[in-house]
């Protein structure tokens, strides 16, 4: 399936950044210009400039919806990133029911340093995902594994739980007595893994040689990653839309994937899967796992139809 991503660019240096940070994350790039604006200069072959009456989010989101993309693209600097992230993900659950995919990201590009011109964009260097024990968080580890494969980042992967008894804290457990990813026949070894979708997630990341590290971390998931975020110098931070809150599933944005868009200083990549936005039901979620595993050689480029072959046909959430 076409890798395709979608970004906004209104002639400003904060939208400017944005498309420099779209460029990277590679594909067909769809750019959405005003009616009179100049196109950017400098796009890679095979890229699409698409004038619209007014470039806005929602405007971004209902063409990535239309084109089935895999990826939005947004300014801070557009609009408010809390505000956009019920709308992203209605276009998000419209594009992977009608262009069959396990998962689309929303990247929103913080305009801190909105003055600098696009060359001045670096690779990102460092990226923190905060886990859980669901389908949603590996979809988003994996998610992350493909930018860090991309930019040739470190990998930083927070599993987060509010008690110490819980199944993260087994996996990483197990990860630390092995002093990496095992692999997925060592874990059967020793048991029946407690995280089954994330332990998938990590064997994947693993076999893709992303450099990772797993650590278990005990607290509020906004105030970890948030501290996190900013102590240890990460310059992208991921999640998926349903925290360890647990804020239901079909259509619903996790409250600590709102905080986090409000909070944090660094871009933001927020990753909606079919199984959490449900589209597929419980017996579909490894397979929903397994087909964002299988497109980790290019960033979020991947189909579930054969992989997670349960979709629901009544529509079960928000249209």
């Amino acid at each position: 399936m076409e890798h395709i991503t979608v970004v906004g660019d209104d002639a400003t240096p904060a939208s400017a950044r944005a498309l420099a940070r779209a460029r990277a994350l590679g594909g067909t790039l769809v750019v959405l210009t005003g009616d009179r604006a100049t196109p950017p200069a400098g796009l890679p072959s095979g890229s699409v400039v698409r004038r619209v009456g007014r470039v806005a989010p929602d405007v971004v989101f209902d063409v990535a919806a239309e084109l089935g993309a895999s990826a939005m693209v947004v300014s801070e600097a557009m609009a408010n990133p809390v505000v956009v992230l019920r709308p992203a993900m209605l276009a998000a659950r419209r594009a992977m029911r009608a262009h069959d995919r396990s998962h689309m990201c929303l990247l929103v590009v913080r305009s801190e340093r909105s003055r600098q011109r696009p060359r001045d964009v670096d690779p990102y260097r460092r990226i923190l995902v905060g886990v859980d024990a669901s389908p949603g968080a590996a979809v988003a580890t994996i998610a992350a594994a493909a930018v860090a494969g991309a930019d040739g980042a470190h990998l930083d992967v927070a599993a987060i739980e509010r008690r110490r008894d819980s199944a993260l804290r087994d996996l990483v457990d197990k990860l630390e007595a092995s002093d990496a990813a095992p692999s997925a026949a060592a874990m059967r070894r020793r048991g029946p893994p407690k995280a089954p979708h994330l332990q998938l997630a990590l064997d994947s990341v693993a076999s893709a040689s992303v450099s990772t590290h797993v650590d278990f971390r005990i607290g509020d998931p906004t105030d970890v990653l948030v501290r996190a975020s900013r102590n240890d110098d990460h310059d992208l931070l991921v999640s998926s839309t349903i925290g360890v809150n647990g804020h239901g599933r079909q259509g619903h944005v996790a409250h600590v994937t709102r905080r986090l868009l409000r909070l944090s200083r660094v871009d933001h990549m927020v990753v909606f899967d079919a199984f959490t936005l449900g589209l597929a039901d419980s017996d579909a979620a490894e397979g929903v796992v397994r087909a964002a595993a299988a497109g980790l050689a290019g960033p979020q480029d991947v189909a579930y139809g054969e992989a997670a072959a349960t979709l629901h046909d009544d529509d079960g959430g928000p249209p």
